[in-house]
């Protein structure tokens, strides 16, 4: 939710939903080590995988798999909640359900079509109600509901027209982990097609050095038959029978010749660049929600900014798509292109539960250094202080 802050109004994104009438575009997550960040990541991830595959993926009498709070032994036998709001096709929504161990206790999903709220279908237990605007054979489908599944994932599974639009949403968010992007994924992501060409004018733009990028296609894996095909020299296309390999990316040699090296050679910021960025573009271009682990891993601070300034500007992101992100870049701190509401901090309390708070909570001067004001402790989120390592440290006398 955007506060009624003025300053970069250009920013936000109207939306009847939130109490002040807008939402951000994106939201970086700032905090130590091991103060949460992730975990708000995986809780997204966690409720998406729920409403994907409780119903076909799920072990029938494996009740739900959930990974409540470890610190606190109560909260292994108190439900998780789980709740969402969201907008598809111009239609508030809101969902929300809780699990305990073994099953799902309460599930819960309202419309709010012109501002005003509709029950769709509501679940205690194995008791359910439905709202008179839910279309379909709902009462059938809660009959093969289990326990341990959701039953808008039922829903879905069982040619649920309404639903199945919900769970459509929920499988377009993306989520992109932390780390090294591994050969596996980079061939999952570029196994019917190369990458946007709008990733290699960035590229190209961000001083790289790469100017486009070569596909070779294996027709024929036992005659080792190659077809090479270039941007923007050729177009892609795909076809069952082809067994794709890693795309190379190409640049200029000393000669002036445009030369493909072996993606081997490309360095980890590239390799992740290529991916997030090719996420970037089609969550822009869908409208959708892009979530990222760690955005600066391996990147130049230059090149987190201008990711959260792709969501921030209507002539990049006029779908209003949106981006929730971690990192541990704070010179973003200072960017003038974003405001103080798009960034949160994470801090865990004396019990080790980690509470979420946003900048625009402090008041601070109009030329403040917000970086300098954040590693002196000023908005908390920092490791201690007085934190000194202390491997192989040792008393010294005089």
């Amino acid at each position: 939710m955007a506060t009624s802050s003025k300053h970069r109004d250009e920013i936000r994104i109207r939306s009847d939903f939130s109490p002040s009438g807008f939402v951000l575009p994106s939201i970086l997550l700032l905090g130590a080590n091991g103060s949460g960040k992730s975990n708000l990541i995986h809780a997204i991830r966690t409720m998406q995988s729920m409403v994907l595959w409780s119903h076909t993926r799920w072990d029938p009498t494996g009740g739900v798999p959930r990974h409540p709070f470890q610190l606190d032994e109560k909260c292994a036998h108190r439900p998780s909640q789980f709740e969402l709001d969201f907008v598809l096709d111009n239609v508030p929504y809101n969902y929300r359900f809780t699990a305990s161990n073994s099953r799902f206790l309460f599930e819960r999903l309202y419309a709010y079509p012109k501002a005003r709220q509709q029950l769709l279908f509501e679940r205690n237990e194995d008791e359910f109600r439905f709202g008179r605007r839910l279309r379909g054979h709902n009462k059938r489908i809660s009959k093969f509901t289990r326990s341990n599944s959701l039953y808008i994932s039922t829903a879905a599974q069982n040619g649920h027209e309404d639903l199945g639009r919900i769970v459509q949403y929920f499988k377009a968010i993306d989520v992109i982990g932390k780390g090294v992007i591994p050969d596996s994924t980079l061939r999952d992501e570029f196994r019917s097609d190369g990458p946007d060409q709008r990733v290699i004018e960035f590229l190209r733009e961000l001083g790289t050095g790469v100017v486009g990028y070569d596909r070779k296609i294996l027709q024929n894996a036992d005659e080792g038959m190659v077809i090479h095909q270039s941007l923007p020299h050729a177009s892609i296309t795909s076809r069952k029978s082809h067994v794709q390999v890693p795309i190379d990316l190409t640049y200029h040699n000393v000669d002036g010749q445009e030369i493909p090296l072996s993606f081997a050679y490309e360095s980890a910021g590239v390799r992740r660049l290529l991916v997030v960025l090719n996420r970037v573009f089609r969550t822009l271009d869908g409208g959708g929600t892009l979530c990222i682990d760690e955005l600066d891993a391996s990147l130049h601070t230059r090149v987190t900014g201008a990711i959260l300034q792709l969501f921030s500007l209507q002539n990049t992101n006029p779908n209003d798509a949106q981006l929730l992100a971690t990192s541990h870049d704070t010179n973003v701190l200072d960017s003038k292109g974003l405001r103080k509401d798009q960034f949160w901090f994470t801090q865990k309390d004396f019990y080790g539960a980690t509470r979420i708070y946003p900048l625009s909570d402090f008041r601070t001067r109009k030329n403040r250094d917000l970086e300098e004001a954040y590693i002196d402790g000023r908005f908390g989120a920092v490791p201690p202080r007085d934190f000194i390592p202390m491997f192989g440290a040792h008393d010294h006398e005089d």
